[in-house]
């Protein structure tokens, strides 16, 4: 078969699966610098750029495969970053998080870690920031990890020297703290406690003009159900929460300190709220969700920083807009600008005059008007429980007997698809294919129960959540049914390789990209069962039974598979060893099914370019081989 049928349209891989120019973008407080995130080969380093000159002042990075994750200007001269090691490009779970300070132009940098020159090396304890402190520019409050929990400490950015801030007392010696925040003043004010494990996380709380901790209890239907701190008001009165505790998806309360009452500001029945932001003088402005396309409830749209916000918003119809950064008296703002079909472009905004200034691209060689567009959708799974996804359809190609593409995505138990632009997809419908993603049970974003639902229904009914989504865009007209081909990385190769396991008949094709295959191996080797979370999380999740086990591995049922497969795996991967994809290659072996493999020198995810553009390309053809036109 040949490829479909795309014209002068057709974009080179290299398009696609190539970083971005950058990641993110936020200015300091006097707005004469910008820092920046760019990915480089397996590294994510950090730029400040002189805003006036637009040239480099200095580089932070910090070797193969490490990550800054997280940055900040503290104020005009001094930044810090955090960084951690992550070997795939999929992973979740990095090394040891390690905070640094430097001057903007990269001197007197400091490990703040331990408080030495960042010469000397780095190592041991982990830090995270928790605030800024804006009335004190030589400080921060940062969480320190270790084996008794998070505690809160005031730091320094010029030397490092810290002091505890304190803690109130847990309810059980087997606890551990797990997150603190503080007021506008620095104070120390909340302390989310772990309890059971972790299972159970507790909110306490220091009221106004008080010394006796108390302990914030909402009730609970449900031991996963979670309470957590959202924000402050400006006077620290009222505390503004994320919880689940009384039904499944999670809304927005504001909790009053000191009478004890609570007020329900919003909840979707359906989706978790997702994001409380507020102005700069912490008036709480509106609310995000993403039931399909992100939505914004506003709570004070008359608030001149809401008001300018809904201008830029009509600015930019069908697109996100995010603001990064301002400067400190909040007149200039960093706006990214983002949707399905845009990477992202970065502009600076001028409150006073009301203009905008277009700054960069993420990816300044990718047109929006190329790209296609993410359909929201929703479909009835066969025992009538509503599932939400998204449909990307070739540019310029009718929606009618096309292709089809089942992109499954990884995690499972959290993660979700959500709309925005997805280069992967990009490249798939930029080769005539439609595709399709659904979030099955077991996903996030739609509150406790439907995560739930998840639980022990790997290979069986979250499977069929994924076969009901394929029937679905089949019986719409939408897809060819002999032409469907199911693929995805991590739980995402594992669906696919389950999904021609299950469906024999269904699918031409599937593509397991640093898949698990065998529940046996699952239980032993990788980082999931190296620790006891782990492997309750394992039982959890999975089960213990072990006829389930062999019932739920591919790898254990090759003979039933039909379709084509193609299988990619790196040998560093943490996560998903390289047991897994060698046992799903053995299995097909014995069989004696024909497949694809590709092996790299990689980690949970391909992060070097000619790794990704060999994938990629290898993916081409073997679509077109199997389901192109």
């Amino acid at each position: 078969m040949s490829a479909p049928a795309i014209g002068a349209d057709k974009l080179p891989v290299e398009d696609f699966v190539r970083n971005a120019d950058f990641e993110m973008i936020k200015i300091s407080p006097d707005g004469k610098r910008f820092a920046a995130t760019y990915r480089e080969g397996t590294e994510v380093k950090l730029r400040v750029i002189n805003r006036k000159k637009m040239v480099a002042e200095s580089n932070f990075e910090f070797g193969k495969y490490h990550r800054v994750t997280e940055f900040h200007w503290v104020n005009n001269k001094r930044l810090v970053m955090s960084e951690r090691k992550f070997v795939g490009f999929l992973d979740t779970k990095g090394g040891p998080i390690q905070l640094y300070a430097s001057d903007y132009n990269g001197k007197n940098r400091m490990y703040l870690g331990a408080g030495r020159m960042a010469s000397q090396g780095s190592g041991g304890t982990q830090f995270r920031v928790i605030d800024l402190l804006e009335n004190d520019p030589d400080y921060i409050v940062v969480g320190q990890f270790n084996a008794d929990g998070v505690r809160p400490f005031r730091m320094n950015v010029n030397n490092g020297r810290k002091h505890f801030m304190g803690s109130p007392r847990m309810t059980s010696n087997k606890s551990f703290s797990a997150g603190s925040a503080v007021d506008h003043d620095g104070n120390l004010r909340l302390v989310i406690e772990a309890a059971d494990g972790g299972e159970r996380l507790i909110t306490h709380y220091l009221p106004s003009n008080s010394d006796d901790w108390q302990i914030l209890d909402l009730g609970s239907r449900d031991k996963e159900s979670r309470t957590l701190p959202a924000g402050l008001s400006r006077d620290s009165s009222k505390m503004m929460l994320t919880s689940n505790h009384d039904e499944s998806t999670s809304g927005i309360f504001e909790y009053d300190i000191d009478n004890g009452s609570v007020e329900l500001l919003f909840r979707d029945p359906k989706v978790d709220a997702s994001d409380v932001f507020s102005a700069t003088d912490n008036t709480l402005l509106g609310i995000r969700y993403m039931p399909g396309r992100t939505e914004t409830l506003w709570l004070n749209p008359d608030h001149p920083e809401a008001q300018a916000i809904i201008g830029l918003q009509k600015a930019f119809p069908g697109q996100d807009v995010q603001i990064t950064s301002h400067t400190k008296d909040a007149t200039e703002w960093v706006v990214l600008v983002d949707s399905d079909t845009n990477p992202g472009d970065f502009y600076i905004y001028d409150r006073e005059s009301n203009k905008l200034k277009y700054l960069v691209s993420r990816r300044p060689w990718i047109k929006p008007e190329q790209m296609a567009e993410q359909r929201p959708i929703k479909i009835t799974a066969r025992d009538g429980l509503e599932l939400r996804g998204y449909l990307t359809l070739p540019p310029g190609k009718e929606a009618k007997d096309l292709p089809l593409v089942v992109n499954v995505h990884g995690g499972p138990h959290g993660p979700r698809d959500t709309w925005g632009y997805n280069w992967e997809n990009q490249f798939l419908a930029n080769r005539g294919y439609a595709v399709l993603q659904i979030n099955f049970r077991g996903s996030g974003g739609y509150g406790r129960e439907f995560q739930q639902a998840g639980y022990r229904n790997w290979g069986t009914s979250m499977q069929d959540d994924v076969t009901d989504a394929t029937l679905w865009a089949v019986d719409q007209g939408i897809a060819d049914r002999n032409r469907l081909c199911i693929y995805g990385g991590s739980y995402g190769g594992y669906a696919a390789l389950q999904g021609v396991v299950r469906e024999p008949d269904l699918y031409k094709c599937a593509i397991g990209y640093v898949g698990v295959y065998d529940m046996f191996l699952f239980n032993k080797c990788g980082d999931i069962p190296e620790t006891k979370f782990g492997r309750d999380y394992l039982a959890k999740v999975i089960s213990t039974d072990e006829d389930e086990w062999t019932m739920r591995s591919p790898a254990r049922n090759a003979e039933k598979i039909k379709a084509a497969v193609f299988l990619a795996h790196g040998e560093d991967d943490v996560r998903v060893p390289m047991c897994q994809g060698e046992a799903m290659k053995t299995a097909l072996e014995k069989a004696g099914k024909d497949f694809i493999w590709m092996q790299k020198d990689e980690g949970h995810g391909y992060q070097k370019l000619e790794n990704r553009v060999d994938f990629y390309g290898t993916m081409e053809k073997f679509l077109a081989e199997h389901i192109g036109t």
